[in-house]
């Protein structure tokens, strides 16, 4: 909390350069692999209601952040952020929570993880890249142009065998005729979903740059996804599913939370120092983790495109390894 803490005092309204540039870049990377452990425990519970699952994940972080908040105020931080902020933070909370998070859940029971997660990371490069050159007046260099190439190149590898991995993931005799349709369909949506989080990112580097503190970005996310979330709980299902979640996968559900508010902290810091893109594409490291973790661990099929895949999202992150702006 101390470096984070320090880094809230210290921001700027462009990307750093230099230590604080490898600082940035060694935070996004934590993020990276945060994230990815986070999504090994969610696709532990993909049988579960999605709304129901990222509500519970939603919880540590509210854990985390209330006491990090209250020591700020005795601290002396006691300006709160503008109503504007606050409200463009809430709306894209929501967003991000069911376009992202809902979405993306509900996907990792249809296509599994090895593809859930590069779909829904490149269609973000691609839809950060867009809108941060758009809204936010981001430069994108001519490297992480090649990079967003290699990237997009592996995700198209990665969805050739969307079907087989749609008809591994449902261990259902008949999937194989409607494989191909909820794969197609499950692809489209978490392309969406993917939009949704660049929105997310967008949204929080603008918000950090004009003065809300990163704890604040946490706990307006997270208390307002808890909300919604529940909410959307009650609305899709019955109040069963919640006292039918074995306490087994009530502790994956929130030990996913613990990682994702270790991950999203990091890339609240990363934010403020690398552009979004940039952010972006070094967190698409998840990529690969995830196709070697859906493989070892959950069976998911062993397939040409999903190793040639692997092996440009490593050349992809490298080569936005040393494209730093």
């Amino acid at each position: 909390m101390t470096d984070l803490e320090s880094t809230t005092n210290e921001l700027s309204k462009s990307p750093a350069t230099g230590f604080r540039a490898w600082e940035g870049f060694i935070f996004a990377c934590l993020a990276g692999l945060g994230y990815s452990t986070a999504n090994i425990f969610l696709r532990m519970v993909s049988d579960q209601d999605p709304a129901w699952v990222s509500c519970v994940k939603a919880i540590p972080t509210l854990v985390f952040v209330i006491p990090w908040l209250l020591l700020r105020y005795q601290k002396g931080h006691r300006t709160p952020p503008s109503r504007r902020l606050v409200l463009l933070m809430t709306a894209v909370s929501i967003v991000g929570h069911l376009a992202g998070n809902v979405v993306f859940q509900w996907s990792l029971g249809i296509i599994g993880l090895a593809l859930a997660v590069p779909v829904t990371t490149g269609s973000m490069i691609l839809a950060s890249a867009v809108l941060g050159w758009w809204l936010l007046k981001e430069q994108v260099s001519n490297r992480t142009i090649v990079a967003i190439l290699i990237l997009l190149a592996a995700i198209v590898l990665l969805s050739f065998g969307s079907d087989e991995a749609t008809e591994s993931v449902l261990e259902d005799p008949d999937a194989a005729a409607r494989s191909l349709k909820l794969a197609t369909l499950s692809v489209l949506l978490v392309c969406g979903s993917g939009i949704g989080y660049a929105l997310f990112g967008i949204v929080i580097r603008h918000c950090v740059q004009n003065g809300m503190s990163n704890p604040m970005v946490l706990f307006i996310s997270s208390t307002i996804g808890f909300i919604v979330l529940l909410i959307a709980t009650f609305i899709s299902t019955d109040a069963s599913v919640i006292s039918n979640t074995s306490p087994e996968d009530l502790t994956y559900m929130l030990l996913a939370g613990v990682c994702n508010f270790q991950a999203f902290a990091c890339l609240v810091v990363a934010l403020r120092l690398l552009t979004v893109t940039s952010v972006n594409l070094l967190n698409s490291s998840q990529i690969a983790i995830a196709a070697i973790a859906g493989v070892v661990f959950f069976n998911e099929p062993i397939t040409t495109p999903l190793v040639l895949g692997v092996m440009l999202t490593i050349a992809g992150v490298m080569t936005i390894g040393s494209a730093r702006e």
